[in-house]
């Protein structure tokens, strides 16, 4: 539930969206996505992700192969006009970026926090505020690509938890772990498509 990440003085690619200090992407003519940096985006034209904020879907082939209930922002702030509050609203729609370099699992990177610690100060990016219960075993930070209005949020991400409910990523609850795997061994990063399809829902 919760989406805190590294403070706003000092973040790396796609854990944040700091226009003075990062580059944002640009498709080229090939219509590569590039992202932060101008790092290109590896990716499989096949295969999408898109979220309406009920469901996050995985596309492959033009079919929809697998689908997990999700939700983002707080419980009473499930509408479009509430994207841009912070800690509340959904995520903005928009082209964001799913890469794997962006993954963190509870377990694994517990032996990081005393080095991001060190690094960026008390950025709690490295940490897990809350615990399993706000965020699962698993989350993917979200990076926007070009021409996505992020609406000045940031340290958002998709990820797991007890409850449905986040600070506006994307929240799979216990479905999260099953998302992960199936992301892990697919080994590219994604594009994720966000459209509500309802001014509320």
């Amino acid at each position: 539930m919760n989406t805190f990440g590294l403070s706003q003085a000092k973040q790396s690619y796609g854990l944040g969206s700091d226009s003075q200090n990062q580059t944002f992407g640009q498709e080229n003519n090939n219509s590569t996505q590039w992202g932060l940096n101008n790092t290109p985006l590896a990716q499989n034209n096949n295969a999408y992700l898109d979220f309406n904020g009920k469901e996050l879907r995985w596309h492959q082939n033009n079919e929809v192969t697998n689908s997990w209930k999700a939700m983002s922002g707080k419980p009473d702030y499930q509408c479009k006009e509430y994207d841009s509050v912070k800690d509340k609203g959904p995520l903005p729609e928009g082209k964001w970026l799913v890469r794997q370099s962006q993954h963190q699992n509870f377990y694994k990177d517990q032996s990081k926090i005393g080095q991001l610690k060190s690094e960026y100060g008390f950025g709690i990016m490295g940490g897990w505020p809350g615990g399993k219960d706000s965020w699962g075993n698993n989350r993917i930070w979200l990076e926007p690509a070009q021409g996505t209005d992020n609406k000045d949020r940031t340290n958002l991400s998709i990820h797991g938890g007890k409850e449905y409910g986040s600070k506006g990523c994307i929240d799979l609850t216990d479905r999260m772990d099953e998302f992960t795997d199936k992301f892990k061994k697919y080994g590219h990063d994604m594009i994720l498509n966000v459209k509500y399809d309802k001014d509320c829902w």
